[in-house]
């Protein structure tokens, strides 16, 4: 990130707040954040992200309308430089409970961020309008094909990659090539797009004085099928706890989609969905890593640096639509 961005970013939250400490938490290409204190007041965070991953200060003003009791105290922000100011949700979770995963926490944290989900179906085109990305079912075939002519994809993976596009659209491909269930999923969802949190894990939770959670870091978000943002936490229930933990956690999540379709084709829907997530990663990745400013075209391009760096996360997850039932790396 570019050193004018941090600085107009601290000098902005001084602006905001009036005199505070600013205490730099975390360093990344894509997003730098500080703790602020201030003598009478309670701890908060300020963020500054690049251009490709600044949605996040036009997603926390629609999510503070419409669930304010499930995200932080939004204190500022400032959509055009990609910053944002929020009050200290809590307790992290990671730091309250360790590296332990227990479904009693679990479940209900699945159910309120499903919760928060069909709160933001009604206000998906205002995410859209305001440059959230645009990552529904129906534009995978769309958002696969760039990484087809890459030239930082290697020209196999290219080339598997454009076998798989071509299964996608005419499923008549070899099943060792295609995914499972892919043409329902792309064609006619039984759930309507939300918000899809993009990293949901236990650092991105935080619990507050009432025991409530309040979800945070939507850097990594888009608007696509809201199953997407299970597959890290089923992957800490696959393993913590075993398959039958692993079902309960599934079903608590479906069930409050339940007004739409019957748990088990939802069920269906979501294995299908978990299958098509490496995708997002692999999005989300590359807006992390390319160049600080405003996304143009549809060229794929990234910082060979960055990516290095990061133990190429963007192969990484190109590679995960392979194969099915394979579970991410964090």
């Amino acid at each position: 990130m570019r050193d004018e961005r941090v600085t107009a970013a601290v000098d902005w939250a001084r602006d905001v707040l009036g005199p505070v400490e600013l205490h730099r938490l975390r360093s990344r290409p894509w997003a730098v954040t500080w703790r602020l204190t201030r003598p009478g007041h309670a701890d908060a965070f300020l963020k500054c992200a690049t251009a490709r991953t600044g949605h996040e200060a036009v997603v926390l003003p629609v999510l503070t309308r419409a669930c304010p009791a499930l995200v932080p105290e939004l204190l500022a922000t400032d959509p055009a430089g990609h910053r944002l100011i929020v009050a200290s949700a809590g307790t992290v979770l990671r730091e309250r409970e360790g590296d332990t995963f227990r479904l009693e926490v679990w479940i209900p944290l699945v159910q309120r961020f499903a919760e928060l989900q069909r709160s933001l179906t009604p206000h998906v085109e205002t995410l859209l309008e305001q440059g959230v990305p645009d990552e529904r079912p129906h534009r995978y075939l769309d958002l696969l094909r760039p990484f087809t002519t890459a030239e930082q994809v290697p020209a196999d993976e290219r080339n598997r990659l454009a076998t798989l596009a071509a299964g996608w659209e005419r499923p008549t491909v070899p099943h060792r090539l295609r995914l499972r269930e892919v043409p329902p999923v792309l064609k006619a969802p039984l759930v309507p797009p939300s918000l899809q949190h993009g990293d949901l894990h236990d650092n991105n939770v935080a619990v507050d004085e009432a025991g409530a959670y309040r979800f945070f870091d939507f850097g990594d978000s888009c608007v696509a099928h809201p199953f997407s943002t299970m597959d890290l936490p089923l992957m800490f229930a696959a393993e913590g706890v075993d398959a039958a933990g692993v079902a309960r956690l599934e079903d608590a999540y479906l069930e409050v989609f339940t007004d739409l379709a019957p748990l088990a084709q939802l069920r269906t829907e979501l294995r299908a969905v978990l299958d098509l997530a490496p995708l997002h990663r692999a999005l989300s990745w590359l807006r992390a890593l390319s160049p600080d400013e405003a996304a143009t075209g549809s060229e794929v391009v990234w910082d060979p640096v960055a990516a290095a760096e990061w133990e190429e996360p963007i192969l990484y997850w190109l590679a995960q639509l392979r194969t099915q039932g394979r579970m991410p790396r964090t």
